[in-house]
């Protein structure tokens, strides 16, 4: 059985178990996001995430074990499309394994009709994540197409983006 886990908005607490997930070079090899040793970027993206009304922590017993945010989702004409979004999560490397990821989307996809009445949900699996392939497929997330470059990050395997609709 999963420990019970909760989103909750970022909170300043959370600041050092972010900077120590994000400066991990582990995530390099299953998400394609480099790691990041510069205190201002991480600082920097961190107060862009907290001020997100979409991101959340991922939080066991109110500590963070990771976070997931709903990111704009551009539609085939390259423009917003306000009915979908992104889904993107992390986790604390030594907390893979236990059940938090799959706990976290299902509550996003509660979030995604409950409060954002979205339509869509995406996201990018990198190849090599087999745990988030099959989360995806939990939850019934369709494979739509695999890209082996994108323009926002050097990636270590291609993504594979999957699809759920909610509507």
């Amino acid at each position: 059985m999963v420990e019970k886990i909760r989103l909750r908005p970022l909170q300043t607490s959370d600041w050092a178990a972010f900077s120590e997930m994000r400066r991990d070079p582990v995530y390099r090899r299953t998400t394609g996001l480099a790691p990041c040793t510069d205190t201002a970027i991480l600082q920097a993206e961190f107060a862009h995430l907290q001020a997100r009304p979409e991101t959340w922590a991922i939080t066991r017993a109110n500590i963070f074990v990771g976070f997931l945010q709903f990111s704009p989702w551009l539609g085939p004409d390259g423009l917003p499309d306000e009915t979908s979004r992104n889904l993107d999560y992390l986790i604390i490397h030594s907390q893979w394994g236990k059940g938090y990821a799959t706990a976290a989307v299902a509550q996003a996809i509660e979030k995604a009709l409950s409060q954002f009445y979205l339509q869509a949900l995406w996201a990018g699996v990198a190849g090599n994540n087999p745990a988030s392939v099959k989360i995806m497929r939990h939850f019934s997330f369709q494979e739509q197409y695999t890209v082996s470059e994108t323009p926002f990050s050097q990636i270590s395997a291609p993504i594979t983006y999957y699809q759920l609709k909610i509507n």
